[in-house]
């Protein structure tokens, strides 16, 4: 998977300079190497920590996020033709919203981990 997704993004840095495709469609391929990066890394690891999980789970909302951030320009476009309906437009800018707040809510779940200090909570129960 990573192989793929690494070769995937080779073509998308061609791509991009010429113009076939814009910066959210490259960034999506980004994501997608990091991701297989990161499942790479917890199938090889003796121990798949939830910090982990976590930072996989916020690659896979930013991963998300941008899809639907892509879909959204889509639907402008075709809306500023005549081929979509305003409702549809409202519909994927409230999906594009719901992706933001969970890029969000995922973030707050990494940081806990980063803040989490496993002695301090020992020495409380300790008292």
């Amino acid at each position: 998977r990573l192989s793929n997704a690494q070769a995937t993004l080779e073509n998308s840095r061609k791509l991009r300079k010429k113009g076939f495709i814009n910066e959210a469609q490259f960034k999506n391929d980004e994501f997608a190497v990091r991701q297989a990066e990161q499942e790479l890394q917890l199938a090889t690891s003796t121990e798949g920590t939830a910090k982990q999980g976590a930072e996989l789970d916020l690659m896979n909302a930013e991963q998300d996020l941008v899809q639907a951030e892509r879909e959204l320009e889509y639907i402008k476009k075709l809306a500023s033709k005549g081929f979509s309906t305003k409702y549809e437009v409202q519909r994927v800018e409230r999906l594009v919203r719901f992706k933001e707040r969970a890029v969000e809510l995922t973030k707050q779940k990494l940081a806990a981990f980063e803040t989490y200090d496993p002695m301090s909570i020992e020495k409380n129960i300790e008292k």
